[in-house]
């Protein structure tokens, strides 16, 4: 006889799916509607991942910018230093990237920092 729930590591029972096939969440109001939606949204297998993992902890969880801007502030600001060195304007930078005038002047300030032809110096002379 198979087991009615699955534990931890382990692949969703035929007993589980049936219970997410039939619950109808739309606009969830609760907490476990919520779930029920990840889980119709991005897979039973998805979800039970992150029960495997979350459950049972306080955990903080990114926006979808959040976490993007922390796996791609790097890469998003070589784009923007190579623009500046090819002498582009902040604004149209800006208007390419979709940002901010000011999130790019911040970039352009650091890399006028670091940079051999910025308008900081290098070192200082005593």
């Amino acid at each position: 006889m198979d087991p009615v729930f699955s534990r931890p590591g382990e692949a969703p029972t035929a007993f589980e799916r049936q219970l997410l096939d039939a619950a109808a969440v739309h606009h969830p109001s609760t907490t476990q509607e919520l779930w029920l939606l990840i889980a119709q949204r991005a897979g039973l297998e998805a979800l039970m991942v992150v029960l495997d993992e979350f459950g049972n902890g306080a955990v903080w969880v990114p926006s979808r910018r959040t976490f993007f801007n922390a796996l791609g502030g790097p890469t998003l600001e070589n784009m923007i230093t190579t623009l500046l060195d090819q002498d582009v304007s902040q604004r149209e930078i800006a208007r390419r990237m979709c940002m901010s005038h000011t999130q790019v002047q911040r970039i352009a300030a650091r890399h006028r920092g670091t940079c051999a032809h910025g308008t900081a110096p290098a070192t200082r002379e005593k």
